[in-house]
């Protein structure tokens, strides 16, 4: 029994090293779930759920739509880097076109955040379906690699995925994802979420 137990251990402290340390030439794979699927769409579903401003349990219906937000605006985010991240200077063209196509989908932009505003400021109900802010910037002391954090809202706060990606050729590889999904309660979720990425070694291992 007590092999079986530290067998367990060692297996468990592997998969913690490899969501902390990533090898080069290591990639995780980039999942097309919910890809193709209008991000506006999965925004008025999740619009049409209503809890009260106070309630920190998040609703059923709520759980799995805001997964796939996450994972549609992910993949937005991929799409958007294949095709514009390759250009030479800064990431501005990929932050704007990242906004364009939120606002084409009818998600109204405010500066270099996507915000989906209630209207109704009056009552005490909270509306799910806002995102935050969209963030795509590079990673210091790494030139290959590109992060990208996604804010969306739950009731009391916010919830906020971060994604790295990896230039191989003329793709963005997703090397990295952080994201809490299918927490029962709004404090599971990523609220106060930093992130911090040290130099590469002489193997090209990093920690974040």
């Amino acid at each position: 029994m007590n092999r079986w137990i530290v067998l367990i251990a060692f297996v468990f402290l592997l998969q913690l090293e490899f969501t902390a340390v990533i090898e080069a030439g290591t990639t995780l794979p980039q999942s097309d779930e919910a890809g193709d699927i209008d991000i506006a769409q999965t925004v008025r579903s999740l619009r049409k759920i209503k809890t009260h401003g106070l309630d920190t349990m998040v609703p059923i219906a709520a759980k799995p739509l805001l997964t796939t937000l996450k994972r549609q605006l992910r993949n937005l985010i991929s799409r958007t880097l294949d095709s514009y991240g390759n250009r030479p200077g800064n990431l501005d063209a990929v932050q704007t076109v990242l906004l364009q196509e939120l606002q084409k989908q009818g998600i109204a932009l405010e500066k270099s955040e996507v915000m989906v505003v209630d209207n109704n400021q009056i009552d005490n109900d909270y509306t799910y379906g806002d995102i935050r802010q969209i963030k795509v910037e590079k990673l210091a002391h790494h030139p290959g690699l590109v992060a990208a954090t996604t804010t969306i809202g739950v009731c009391c706060g916010h919830d906020t995925s971060f994604y790295a990606f990896r230039k191989s050729g003329r793709h963005w590889e997703l090397v990295i994802a952080q994201e809490a999904d299918n927490y029962d309660e709004v404090s599971g979720a990523q609220g106060s979420f930093r992130y911090a990425v040290s130099p590469p070694s002489g193997t090209g291992r990093f920690f974040w």
